[in-house]
């Protein structure tokens, strides 16, 4: 971090910082600017609280403001709401404070608000400057607009999933996809994805086989839920159990069709796999070429501005229920 080398305390040369909130930061054991970006905003304004109880959130938004270089009336009504969101929920330990209690994402984070306009504005924007000097000083917009929104999404709707006893959770920091491109091995050498990705599954993690999968893009989000590639004993399985009895899975693609879900492949082999002899029905002897099983719903920009998008999600948990748990029962749940 910065501040090496400086004087004792450089926090009085930060915007919003008087010689009181340096008093009481330096009180709280915090002298420099690299001090305070450890922490971070939030953590470095509990701290002071526990000390000066007189303190109030106009410190907390002077503390962000310090932080970002901005004057602490200017910060935008949805980074005040989401700072002072932050600053009543439980907290991370921090190892310094162990005083200060755990976090629990699903429980503390707000029911999803809609993606606003904003968040559209930003992705799109993002989609024709995807370049590190345009997104770097534009990454607290997206940290409030888009991934703020999106991990109440997750929480709300994993907290609406655990109530009705749907298989289905999430962890808000570690199941949405990081919109960094790895390009290392690709032609495509733009730093971001220009959607953001999330997924629900029976445990939390993300590469679990057998996942609904939420997907935000302006024009192109949508609702996915399956089986993307899996590995090949899971794959074996499927088709064993397909061609010994087509009726069970046949039955769970009708009841996925009247519900407007029409299963998919991302690919398919050219000829049946080895050892499987043609079936009778050309759908099943297409499904037994198949390498994925998924099906999708397309959502218009205005659903997701709704805070009403959550129902949607646990709508899509429960219509694909069954197409997923029949890729669970094929093997036990914890190979990886």
């Amino acid at each position: 971090g910065g501040g090496m080398g400086k004087a004792s305390s450089d926090l009085a040369a930060l915007k919003n910082l008087g010689p009181t909130s340096v008093q009481w930061l330096n009180e709280a054991g915090l002298f420099t600017r690299a001090d305070l970006e450890e922490l971070g905003a939030v953590l470095a304004y509990r701290i002071v609280m526990h000390q000066r109880p007189d303190a109030n959130l106009n410190l907390l938004y002077a503390l962000h403001g310090a932080l970002t270089d901005t004057h602490w009336a200017e910060l935008p009504p949805a980074m005040k709401a989401r700072l002072k969101q932050e600053a009543a929920a439980p907290l991370h330990v921090c190892p310094s404070y162990p005083s200060l209690s755990p976090y629990h994402p699903v429980t503390d984070l707000p029911p999803f608000p809609g993606f606003r306009e904003e968040a559209f504005d930003f992705m799109s924007a993002l989609a024709a400057n995807n370049r590190r000097d345009w997104f770097k000083p534009r990454k607290e917009t997206f940290d409030d607009e888009v991934m703020w929104p999106m991990q109440c999404l997750m929480a709300d709707a994993a907290r609406e999933a655990g109530r009705l006893g749907l298989p289905f959770t999430a962890d808000p920091k570690r199941s949405i996809f990081r919109l960094y491109r790895d390009t290392r091995f690709s032609k495509n050498k733009q730093p971001y994805k220009t959607h953001v990705g999330a997924v629900f599954s029976r445990s939390g993690e993300r590469n679990e086989e057998g996942v609904l999968y939420v997907h935000f893009e302006p024009g192109n989000s949508f609702l996915g839920a399956g089986f993307w590639h899996p590995e090949m004993p899971l794959l074996r399985a499927w088709r064993s159990r397909l061609a010994a009895s087509p009726a069970d899975f046949l039955a769970i693609i009708r009841d996925l069709e009247a519900k407007g879900l029409v299963p998919e492949t991302t690919d398919a082999l050219k000829r049946l796999p080895r050892g499987f002899e043609a079936p009778d029905d050309p759908k099943v002897a297409e499904m037994l070429r198949w390498k994925s099983f998924l099906v999708s719903r397309t959502f218009d920009d205005e659903a997701l501005q709704s805070p009403a998008f959550t129902e949607a999600v646990v709508a899509m948990m429960r219509d694909t229920r069954p197409l997923l748990e029949y890729g669970w029962s094929l093997k036990p749940a914890n190979v990886s």
